[in-house]
């Protein structure tokens, strides 16, 4: 028998599988209420409406809502002192009248205080005129509070139909809102809560979203605002003239 030596090439029996390439995942499309907001943010002035801050002074605004809360407020409200910044606090009436040396603290800290309904009411729930007779139960509370009926107000979950736009300038208020949302009512952990804030970081002319009515966001909060300070951003409450 015959043994033959040498090389043999065995490169046709290697498999070759293409590389494929994930391709970017495009942003989604705006919704109707995205685009009727951003419509209404370029034509109305921030008197009246607001969603950001001007990008030209280099300031981001810390929003905080549905509080206060017996553990979580005072937990932020040390963060911020330390950290010597002031933010902006959207309280609930009822919560406010159950806690109101939290609400005083808050002032007397230098923080803004401003209207977010006296139930937080589901949006759409409410007639027009409940609606206002929330706002306006939540206003005198804070006035016997604070010395000053808020001039700032934001709807629970920022909806409002056209008609309460309407009825909520009737009263004098500057409706706020938010271009930055990290969802912090969502997370599971503080860890989740960091993630998001790393993947969309504050910028200037940001109004930031945060509730202290949550556990998380006190437990963030240094961090993230000492990030934002060494990029050169600096915090104030509402509103910036």
């Amino acid at each position: 028998m015959t043994v033959v030596r040498g090389t043999f090439d065995t490169s046709f029996l290697q498999l070759r599988v293409p590389v494929i390439r994930a391709k970017r995942q495009p942003e989604p499309l705006p919704t109707y209420r995205q685009i009727v907001r951003a419509i209404m943010a370029r034509v109305l002035p921030r008197s009246r409406f607001m969603v950001d801050v001007p990008k030209t002074k280099g300031r981001a605004c810390l929003t905080f809502e549905d509080g206060p809360h017996p553990e979580y407020t005072p937990r932020i409200l040390d963060v911020l002192k330390a950290e010597k910044v002031t933010g902006t606090f959207f309280l609930i009436g009822e919560k406010s009248q159950a806690h109101p040396d939290i609400v005083r603290r808050i002032v007397d800290e230098g923080h803004v205080v401003g209207n977010h309904t006296w139930t937080h009411p589901h949006p759409g729930t409410l007639s027009g005129s409940a609606l206002v007779e929330e706002i306006e139960s939540t206003d005198r509370l804070l006035n016997e509070l604070t010395g000053k009926s808020p001039r700032l107000f934001r709807p629970p979950m920022g909806k409002l139909t056209i008609r309460e736009f309407a009825r909520v300038w009737r009263m004098s208020k500057s409706i706020v809102l938010w271009n930055n949302d990290p969802k912090d009512f969502a997370c599971g952990s503080s860890y989740e809560l960091r993630a998001k804030l790393s993947r969309r970081p504050i910028e200037p002319g940001n109004i930031v979203l945060m509730h202290d009515n949550q556990p998380f966001s006190g437990d963030v909060l240094s961090e993230t605002i000492s990030h934002a300070k060494r990029r050169g951003i600096r915090f104030s409450e509402l509103p910036i003239q």
